[in-house]
């Protein structure tokens, strides 16, 4: 019995990888996508290929954490981790948001993604975007994300998933 719990324990989560993988092609504005079982937490990176000042980088910190914590508030979640750091690195900018898996909800993507398209829309960073992608109904958006973010929460992460795009291809790898 405990060969095949090994066994069981050493297969990727497939669900994650799926996960993972849907990310980055529906929000191609995010850098990576790391899942990371120690806390239980997801992270999304996203890069600016321009330099935030101080001013800004708190103007974005608080704005985004209020409008989280707004519609947390309005959904009734309760979150045990909403960070977010903004580190700037010569002429880029990495924004860093980190949430808890259990109260993460897909719809938060979207809003990270109108907060910073509505002053770095011409900044960020997007593999795909001058790639030719199909593009991505909202159906499979919404009921695809919604329903591997269900599976992964009700079955606890096993190890760190990282995914990045590269070249026009999503590559997901455990650390």
């Amino acid at each position: 019995m405990t060969a095949r719990k090994n066994e069981a324990m050493a297969k990727p989560n497939t669900d994650c990888i799926n996960l993972v993988t849907s990310i980055l092609l529906c929000y191609p504005e995010i850098s990576t996508v790391s899942m990371e079982p120690v806390k239980d937490h997801i992270k999304f990176r996203y890069t600016l290929d321009c330099s935030v000042s101080p001013e800004d980088i708190e103007h974005i910190k608080k704005q985004m954490t209020e409008s989280l914590y707004t519609y947390c508030h309005l959904l009734k979640i309760a979150p045990k981790t909403i960070d977010i750091s903004i580190t700037v690195e010569d002429k880029f900018s990495i924004i860093l948001v980190e949430r808890d898996i259990y109260s993460f909800t897909r719809s938060e993507l979207n809003i990270f993604r109108d907060l910073l398209n509505e002053r770095y829309a011409n900044h960020m960073l997007q593999e795909f975007k001058h790639i030719p992608v199909p593009e991505v109904s909202a159906l499979f958006e919404s009921s695809t994300i919604d329903a591997m973010l269900s599976k992964v929460k009700a079955t606890p992460l096993q190890e760190t998933m990282i995914g990045v795009c590269d070249d026009g291809r999503v590559i997901v790898y455990n650390k």
